[in-house]
């Protein structure tokens, strides 16, 4: 064995070895909220790659940005995938940067579209709120993410309209504001350091590889956001993913007034 294996299998070891039993139980209940994070089903939804099509075309249409996120996104990036395993996924989630992208109807496309929001909300810190200013994604059902995207480049962006395939990296941080988005970190009082976050990311890469279909390939050359199929760094790095806090999240259903709905009163 060389000197570079054997070093990264120590390595390897070292982080699963200083992960406390409070980080090793916080993590257990990470990958638990990933399983059963779902968000409301609509009718008519489209699926697989004729869905991913029909989102590309709508937002060349209307002059938009969008990225693959969800299960799809996780899906793609594994080089054994078949065509017919993207189908096996309830629609295709597509997350817009666009702040000015407007939508014909509610689902078009048979898309869930993740529109940019923004507002002043309260945050709930126990002995006060604290009031700030914030931006999330939410669909056509309120539902919140629980990260929103931003461009490099306000205006103009680098990307061209269209939707794109983020990479396998953007795929695993986005899994991980998402989980990380629904823990309250302070009442479990773990600390969230590097080999926390390394070692959700281990786990993350047993399923997200770092190859792509070949006809997922073919049918977005020029829109993959991966070193791997695109040498343009700048169009790379145009889309940086932001995490919301439990907090924040609360705060801006709050703002939404989604906790009236789900509750009103008789």
């Amino acid at each position: 064995m060389s000197m570079g294996l054997s070093l990264g299998c120590y390595q390897i070891q070292a982080q699963k070895q200083t992960l406390s039993h409070a980080q090793r139980l916080c993590l257990k209940q990470v990958l638990e909220v990933l399983q059963t994070l779902k968000h409301p089903e609509f009718p008519n939804a489209a699926k697989g790659l004729d869905g991913m099509l029909i989102a590309d075309n709508i937002l060349k249409s209307r002059n938009g940005t969008g990225v693959l996120i969800g299960g799809l996104a996780e899906e793609v990036w594994n080089k054994r995938t078949k065509l017919q395993d993207l189908y096996n996924h309830k629609d295709v989630d597509v997350l817009v940067l666009n702040k000015d992208f407007e939508l014909k109807e509610d689902f078009e496309g048979g898309i869930d579209w993740w529109l940019p929001n923004q507002g002043r909300i309260k945050i709930n810190s126990g002995s006060n709120y604290l009031e700030k200013n914030s931006e999330w994604n939410e669909n056509l059902n309120t539902v919140i993410l629980g990260f929103y995207a931003d461009t490099f480049h306000k205006r103009p962006t680098l990307l061209r309209p269209g939707l794109y395939i983020p990479s396998s990296d953007f795929v695993i941080e986005m899994r991980r504001y998402e989980a990380f988005s629904r823990i309250d970190f302070p009442k479990v009082n773990v600390e969230i350091d590097d080999n926390f976050e390394n070692t959700f990311n281990n786990r993350m890469r047993q399923k997200i590889k770092t190859s792509l279909p070949k006809f997922i390939v073919d049918k977005f050359k020029g829109q993959i956001l991966s070193d791997k199929y695109e040498r343009d760094y700048g169009k790379i790095d145009e889309i940086r993913l932001q995490g919301l806090s439990l907090g924040e999240l609360r705060g801006i259903n709050e703002f939404l007034g989604n906790y009236e709905k789900a509750n009103p009163n008789p």
